[in-house]
């Protein structure tokens, strides 16, 4: 209820976090309300930087490094002690690749260019509501950028990693976050909140209103809608409630 008493006239970013895009977004603006703009960003693009340095550790990596490395890995058959024989014995080599001046300027590099590669993707996330990255929003502005809600696989994966980038960023400046449900926002259609079909594996169809949606951006469009009802209602709009549950009557015991 905070967020509807001090944002009435926001301006909404929905973003859905997925497999074959690293996140799709659609954006709200208060000065063109029937107009939502998109973004899209592929998985691809933003892990570009990782594979080029994956490729040239590869090509780069001496031979007897590659047989080091696999007597350093400990098999259920092998004992500790001469586990760390070997490790103790290797140690001194793979820290002089791995701690070489080449590998690291590498790894800095590497580094440096999935930064700008996030940096970019944010960028174009906060141009859709008028702002440039790095600026703090001004007083008589309020953005909210709803980030959807959905479980991984492991904590490290690249969505938790993008999320706590994105909080780092956008936080100081002004931005409001906030996490939503993904309750049917993958399932049902924005505009007439019927569901949807799949007719391929990220291509969903609404035969109601015969329009083609992407997957991602469906949710992330979904979100703006929940953000739009809470801000005007307090609650999420009724083609995205979860169904009630059956009342069960209670009996009473016999003696």
């Amino acid at each position: 209820m905070h967020i509807r008493n001090t944002h009435p006239n926001a301006h909404i970013i929905g973003i859905d976090l997925g497999v074959e895009c690293m996140f799709a977004a659609v954006a709200y603006s208060t000065d063109d309300p029937a107009h939502l703009q998109t973004l899209a960003v592929r998985t691809k693009s933003m892990t570009e930087p990782e594979r080029l340095f994956r490729c040239w550790q590869q090509l780069t990596k001496p031979e007897r490094l590659v047989g080091i490395e696999r007597q350093c890995t400990k098999s259920a058959d092998d004992g500790w002690p001469s586990f760390m024989k070997a490790f103790v014995i290797a140690y001194d080599e793979l820290h002089c690749h791995y701690g070489g001046k080449s590998y690291m300027k590498r790894s800095w590099d590497a580094a440096k260019a999935k930064r700008g590669k996030m940096d970019r993707a944010l960028e174009g996330l906060v141009r859709m509501v008028g702002e440039i990255m790095g600026n703090k929003l001004p007083d008589n502005k309020k953005v909210i950028v709803a980030i959807g809600l959905g479980e991984f696989e492991t904590k490290n994966s690249r969505h938790i990693g993008f999320t706590r980038y994105l909080i780092r960023k956008l936080k100081p400046p002004g931005y409001t976050i906030v996490g939503v449900d993904e309750y049917y926002t993958s399932q049902k259609c924005p505009c007439c909140g019927g569901f949807v079909e799949r007719q391929a594996m990220r291509r969903l169809y609404c035969r109601q209103d015969h329009l083609w949606f992407h997957r991602d951006v469906l949710a992330a469009e979904n979100m703006v809608n929940i953000l739009l009802s809470f801000l005007d209602t307090g609650q999420r709009p009724e083609y995205l409630l979860p169904p009630r549950r059956p009342m069960v009557k209670k009996t009473r015991g016999t003696r």
